[in-house]
Formats: C-alpha cells, structure tokens, sequence
C-alpha cells in the first residue's frame, strides 16, 4: 500500500466526492478527513486505505454501502471520528456508547414457516483472528499464517466428519475490491465437512456457513455455532483469538458485519408479493434486505448485525418471513394487504 508522506497537505489529497453514495461519503467532511490525515494504525493502515473502496465504487442514489473498511484490529479506534459515524448511521443508531451482546441459545427459537413457500436457509458467521491484519491489508506473509493456523484448527476439531479441503475458485469474485483479491487465489483456501462450509481469507480471516433444503433453521444454527465454538477452542490452544470488542461485538473487514457478523438468507417464494407496489415499504419496514433470486423467488436476509443477539436476529427473519408469507396467502385469494402493512411497526 503507497502512504501519502505526512509533510502532504491534507485537503490537497481529500477525495471527491460529489457523486458518492456511501455512507462513508456522508460522514468524511474535509474537516474530519484533515484531523485524521496524519494518524495511522501501528501496521501502517492511513485513511486513504480506510476509504479507497468507497472511493473506487461510489455506489448507487437509492442504495447507500458503507464505502470504508478496516485493515487491522486497530482501525475501529484510530479512525473511530469516521467509523462511529458510519456505523450510527448503518446500524439503525448504534452509538458510540452501545454495548453489543451475544446469545447463541437457539433453544427458545420457534422455527414455525410454512415451508410451502420456503425453498432453503443459508446460515453464515465470520471472524478475524488477533495479531494478523485483516485480508484488506495483510501481506502475503501473514494470509498464508492464516491460512495454516485455520487448517490446524480444523483438523484438530473434526467434527461430524473431518473436513475435507476443496481448494477456491481459480479466479477471483468479481464483487470484491482490489483491497481484498490481491494474490488471488493464494493462501485462500475453502473447507467442508457435512455441515459446515468454512471459507478463509477472502473478505474475512474464516468464514463459516450452512446451508439446509429443506429448511432446519434452528437445526441450522446450532450446528454452525458448534463449529465456532470448538474451532475458537481450538485457536485458544494455539495462543490466538478471535477480534472482538465489548462495543463492536466481532470486528470485521467492512462495518456493515460488525457485532454477531451473522447473516440469515431464507429464499423464499412469493411472486404476487414481490411484485406488489408496498414490497419495498413492507422489506425496510421489517429490516430486512431482498434480493431477487429468480422470477418467483426472493432472497431475504438480516440487515441487522450489531445490537442485536444472534437469537433476536433469527427471530427477526422469521417473524418477518411469517409476516411476508401471510401477505403472499392473501395477494393469492385476491384479498388486499393495505390494512396489515400500515399497522406494520418498524423493527
């Protein structure tokens, strides 16, 4: 990474901005840029490196990204006047003084859908591992130390079944900065067992993730936090631990992942609905993304990861899966919705 010297002149190399729709561009003022022009993490990760992927993909009027990511455990605290901002504004208010919490007891979960219009869940977790700097900023060095010290620890837990190394794809995803792909595919790696997918050093250190047809969401879960657990076991025995802060929860390459770093995915079909003129209200309303995954199906996830508990999480996809399935039974007898989405509260 090129450092700007810190004899430069700050507003000199302030990025424009004008067309930015990142919530990294809202927050970055030429005063705030100024104050943490000079400050660097003590790996060396500067401000330009922090903002460089929001600069590079400005995103779209309607639909704000975060447009900064961090390079080390440190990022969150030296650029806190940024992040704190940012992460305000995408994480529904969370402030600077806000606690994260933690509950992965999954046994009060009521996983009740009517799977007629379920079609799979896709569970995932991710997390970073202390002393290496995150995939964003890592050298070639320290990705293939982390690449080891994953593979050690997978070995050593097994699980239902030892996991089986399945190499990555030959050429990098086309939906990642440059930050993030340099070298590729070396020291990436990914990993399955008969539950559980585990990923390494693409935009996190590990990521863990599955997927279930038909649907088991509490099956789904407990299993891939039983991984976790056992694997962050197993990296204590080897002197590490995860990145984690009583405020930020898990820390993670982009904010948006901050806290539990979970994401819940029903695909789910509901093709009157999707197309209905409230479907965007009644999504935000529910605080839920949609993306299409075919004509009569939707991918629908959490958009909430950081204050609020894994637990609320689950219970918050499927509450609004409920709420959307029940919408999608009325469009079908030709019954309206208007009633139920205006006294929908906003989660």
């Amino acid at each position: 990474m090129s450092k700007l010297l810190p004899t430069s002149n700050a507003l000199d190399n302030y990025p424009d901005l004008e067309l930015n729709f990142t919530h990294m561009a809202h927050c970055l003022t030429e005063e705030v840029y100024e104050r943490l022009f000079k400050l660097e993490t003590t790996s060396g990760y500067r401000i330009d490196d922090v903002i460089q992927s929001g600069v590079d993909n400005p995103g779209k009027e309607y639909s704000l990204t975060v447009g900064c990511v961090a390079g080390d455990e440190e990022t969150y605290n030296v650029f806190a006047e940024l992040f704190d901002a940012v992460i305000e504004a995408y994480h529904n208010g969370y402030k600077a003084g806000n606690l994260h919490k933690r509950d992965i007891d999954f046994e009060s979960v009521e996983c009740d859908l009517d799977e007629t219009f379920v079609v799979s869940c896709n569970i995932s977790t991710r997390r970073n591992i202390q002393g290496f700097c995150l995939p964003s900023f890592c050298s070639r060095a320290e990705r293939r130390k982390v690449m080891k010290a994953v593979s050690e620890c997978l070995k050593a837990i097994g699980g239902k079944g030892e996991f089986s190394f399945n190499g990555c794809e030959e050429s990098a995803p086309n939906d990642f900065h440059r930050q993030m792909i340099r070298d590729w595919p070396d020291a990436r790696g990914l990993w399955r067992n008969a539950d559980v997918a585990v990923t390494c050093n693409v935009d996190d250190h590990v990521t863990f993730s599955t997927a279930r047809k038909p649907v088991k969401i509490v099956e789904s879960a407990k299993s891939l936090y039983e991984c976790v657990t056992r694997f962050e076991g197993a990296l204590k025995d080897k002197g590490h631990d995860f990145m984690w802060t009583s405020h930020h929860g898990y820390l993670t390459t982009c904010p948006s992942n901050l806290g539990t770093a979970l994401t819940v995915e029903l695909r789910v079909r509901i093709p009157k609905l999707r197309r209905h003129f409230r479907f965007e209200e009644i999504i935000t309303k529910l605080r839920l993304s949609a993306g299409d995954a075919c004509d009569d199906e939707v991918n629908l996830a959490n958009i909430d990861r950081l204050g609020r508990t894994e637990v609320e999480i689950v219970n918050l996809v499927l509450e609004g899966t409920r709420f959307l399935i029940e919408c999608e039974k009325k469009l079908e007898k030709g019954q309206k919705i208007d009633f139920d989405v205006n006294k929908l509260r906003q989660l």
